[in-house]
């Protein structure tokens, strides 16, 4: 999933617009991506984990932000389908409107870890979503599903 948001970055973030809103979100892309994943790599161990971003390889380069961003997105949808094929409540097939998502994602996602708890697992989404993360998963979400 992470390495098809590459892909698709350069299939859906294909206007001065949306580029523009991406290098608002998630930084601008034109850095040298050989040069931030040798120094992510080289630091990894001592650098801290940004909150605001979905992971700690997001911080090494917007690239990188943007294709964890895309990854877990996939994650919701497939996850969410799946729960409506069990004809679960949280579960959800329609996913024109993001808030609804977002929405069905949170509870499901909280029952998920509940059920891991319960049987002694770790979180199965141990993912905080930050105000920035939700802002960039809204941005994913309108590439696919365009007003």
């Amino acid at each position: 999933r992470h390495e098809s948001g590459h892909y698709y970055f350069n299939r859906l973030v294909n206007s001065p617009a949306l580029l523009d809103e991406f290098r608002t979100l998630f930084g601008d892309e034109r850095q040298d991506y050989a040069s931030s994943l040798q120094e992510y790599y080289a630091n990894k161990r001592s650098k801290v984990r940004d909150p605001n971003l979905i992971s700690h390889y997001a911080q090494a380069h917007p690239f990188e932000d943007w294709a964890e961003v895309w990854s877990h997105y996939l994650h919701m949808v497939d996850t969410l389908e799946t729960a409506a094929e069990y004809d679960m409540q949280q579960g959800s097939k329609l996913f024109d409107d993001i808030d609804q998502l977002l929405g069905k994602w949170s509870d499901l996602s909280m029952m998920l870890n509940s059920l891991n708890r319960s049987m002694g697992l770790e979180d199965a989404y141990p993912f905080v979503l930050s105000d920035l993360t939700l802002k960039k998963l809204r941005f994913v979400h309108g590439l696919i599903y365009p007003s």
